[in-house]
């Protein structure tokens, strides 16, 4: 039985028990806390083998509109030579190519304004953290991502950088 069609699973991942969410967006109600937003948007990460562009459809909610669609542009590049530049090479919500152990939100650093926030979740790779700051900005009641930035990668910049290439090579 493969995990994703199971819904209601709870998996424990690193001192966190996360709930799974199966095919279904875990998104309809977005929180008011960015910390319970984040790891549920996280939990349902974690239930997907591979994220393609149909998974991302449901997700268009969860996204500042202009970040969502650079990150689609930037998940349909595939090709060869100066194109292959700008084409995902590692998971975009992970930051890695790897599926790490397990993940908790650092809510002792949560960072909270009224229309912005910043989420930060550490991912265990055996046994070492790697930290990604989750950029989350508010509209209307919902939080939506903005960024998710770590030790190397600025995403927004990345999805940016490919919209604005693929703008030019048309």
């Amino acid at each position: 039985m493969k995990l994703h069609k199971i819904i209601g699973l709870f998996i424990s991942l690193s001192m966190l028990t996360v709930p799974v969410y199966g095919n279904t967006c875990p998104f309809k109600d977005h929180f008011n806390d960015p910390d319970e937003f984040v790891q549920r948007f996280y939990g349902w990460v974690f239930s997907k083998d591979l994220i393609d562009t149909e998974d991302m459809k449901l997700l268009s909610n969860c996204f500042e509109k202009t970040f969502y669609k650079n990150l689609l542009l930037k998940m349909s590049i595939h090709g060869e030579g100066e194109i292959a530049d700008y084409e995902f090479d590692y998971s975009p919500f992970l930051q890695a190519q790897d599926i790490p152990d397990g993940f908790k939100i650092l809510k002792d650093k949560t960072s909270k304004t009224l229309t912005t926030a910043h989420v930060f979740v550490q991912f265990d790779f055996d046994n070492k953290p790697y930290i990604l700051n989750v950029s989350l900005i508010k509209q209307g009641n919902n939080w939506k991502i903005s960024n998710i930035i770590g030790e190397h990668i600025d995403l927004k910049k990345e999805v940016d950088e490919a919209a604005q290439y693929l703008k030019e090579k048309n």
